[in-house]
């Protein structure tokens, strides 16, 4: 487990600021790029230390090839926590509308967030998601589609599943916890919080043809969140 010791006492700015240092240096590769310059796993690590980020189990990340993180959705720091831990730079996707707010859209953009529609199929969003896996990168992606109160777990929509099962990519479950406490929905500013990660071991989901392929998905996203139920419960 990485330690993050010390009070988090500004630490909710310090995940941004991890993040964005991750980012910033990797702002022209490509998303099939895992590699990470040594400087940028120092300036990392020295943050991880110092903002009251803990994580456990990166190693069940794959440093290379597609892979898909899937994590449980409280707060908008979820993106940058997790990404600030993963071995790897990794991909989401985000409300169109908050790429409309001033210097924050080209924040998460930064964060490689990438825009969809919600409320109405986007058909460019799954082709956005299979681009990123199909170019060898990882993809974040929250299976609730919407943010829950910290400690609770929403049912997974079938979206998650569709890409696990049209990419084959590998599957990492991860949960979340003090994200929801130190940004929850509905809160202006963001307060001080311990906010720990932990990555599950990676988990695959085959096609199988003769089975409906709506059920299918729903099946894998269901999986998926029982997964994230696991290692909530392991971290009470």
């Amino acid at each position: 487990m990485t330690r993050c010791g010390r009070k988090s006492r500004g630490g909710t700015s310090r995940i941004w600021a991890a993040s964005w240092r991750r980012s910033a240096s990797r702002w022209t590769r490509s998303c099939s790029t895992p590699r990470i310059s040594r400087s940028t796993r120092w300036s990392n690590a020295c943050s991880r230390r110092s903002n009251g980020l803990e994580g456990r189990g990166a190693e069940n990340v794959p440093k290379t090839g597609p892979v898909l993180v899937v994590t449980n959705h409280s707060s908008v720091l979820d993106p940058p926590a997790v990404g600030a831990l993963a071995p790897r730079p990794l991909y989401y996707l985000a409300k169109a509308e908050l790429f409309r707010i001033p210097l924050f859209g080209r924040f998460i953009h930064a964060l490689h967030a990438r825009p969809v529609r919600r409320g109405a199929a986007d058909p460019s969003a799954l082709r956005t998601a299979l681009r990123v896996l199909e170019g060898g990168g990882a993809l974040l992606v929250f299976p609730e589609a919407t943010r829950q109160p910290e400690g609770r777990l929403g049912p997974g929509r079938s979206g998650a599943g569709m890409l696990a099962l049209l990419s084959g990519a590998p599957v990492v479950p991860a949960y979340v916890s003090g994200t929801g406490r130190a940004w929850p929905k509905g809160r202006r500013l963001p307060r001080p919080a311990k906010v720990r990660v932990h990555f599950g071991k990676p988990m695959h989901f085959d096609w199988r043809p003769e089975r409906d392929r709506k059920e299918q998905y729903a099946a894998a996203s269901h999986g998926m969140m029982a997964a994230i139920a696991t290692l909530m419960d392991g971290a009470k």
